[in-house]
């Protein structure tokens, strides 16, 4: 277990028989995987976009700046949500390194696609709008290793909630 609470002690209340901590920590997980499944999907696209010409790049960039904006960003938000939720209802405390840390992540993370891998997506999409694949190579170069580092913090934050260091 990951708290010190006593079995027969009640930790969270009951929804239909179902603990509302079960329900929160799959919904948590759900939203974990999908916001790890944009990371991923992200980097394999760029990489795919980085051999393109500029007029094929077009469509991938749009379906990476598609994908940030109604996939990976809610899912990050929604993970921040019922991971704090989750603490609240599991017996964790916030004050834990491993939460903190967890919680440092995601925020970087947010920050770094709400204002790094949106100004790399828009300098990439103009640069293939406008035809000049020189731009657009440094552009998606720079793009991948915004990618792999916000991939990196992602996968850092999942290490976190499935080990728990310390706990």
């Amino acid at each position: 277990m990951h708290s010190s609470i006593l079995p027969d002690q009640k930790r969270t209340t009951s929804l239909e028989g179902t603990k509302v901590e079960n329900i929160l920590l799959f919904v948590h997980i759900l939203f974990a995987a999908i916001w790890l499944g944009g990371a991923v999907t992200s980097a394999i696209l760029l990489n795919s976009a980085k051999n393109l010409e500029p007029g094929q790049a077009r469509t991938i960039i749009q379906n990476i700046i598609n994908l940030a904006k109604f996939v990976f960003l809610p899912m990050s938000v929604l993970v921040y949500i019922t991971g704090t939720g989750l603490i609240s209802v599991a017996g964790y405390s916030f004050g834990e390194p491993w939460i903190s840390a967890a919680f440092a992540g995601v925020i970087i993370s947010i920050i770094l696609g709400v204002v790094f891998h949106a100004r790399a997506g828009r300098k990439a999409m103009a640069a293939a709008t406008s035809d000049n694949a020189k731009e657009l190579t440094g552009a998606l170069k720079a793009w991948r290793i915004i990618a792999y580092i916000d991939l990196a913090i992602i996968t850092t934050v999942l290490a976190l909630m499935v080990y728990k260091p310390g706990a």
